[in-house]
């Protein structure tokens, strides 16, 4: 199995409920001097941000989204690849 262990920045990952589907979303906490509260910015690491998180690169990630994309009702998903570039690689992606 291969592995990425990539680095993290200073601060600790925290997550926030994002609504509908039970996604949570994953914010970077940043401790500051006092008085000042920690500051929380959207961390855009994805999992890999995630210190219980081990990377598989043969399966890819997991696809979190998918059911709540598919609940909204206004997308359209495609029978296959619809460019002849993607198509022209077969089914590896």
């Amino acid at each position: 199995m291969k592995t990425i262990e990539p680095p993290r920045p200073e601060g600790r990952r925290v997550y926030i409920e994002g609504g509908q589907g039970g996604l949570r979303v994953p914010m970077r906490e940043i401790s500051l001097e006092a008085p000042n509260p920690p500051l929380r910015r959207y961390d855009t690491s994805g999992p890999y941000g995630d210190p219980d998180y081990h990377a598989d690169l043969e399966r890819g990630l997991q696809r979190l989204r998918l059911d709540w994309i598919r609940s909204r009702a206004d997308v359209e998903e495609l029978p296959g690849p619809s460019s002849a570039e993607r198509r022209a690689r077969g089914t590896s992606i």
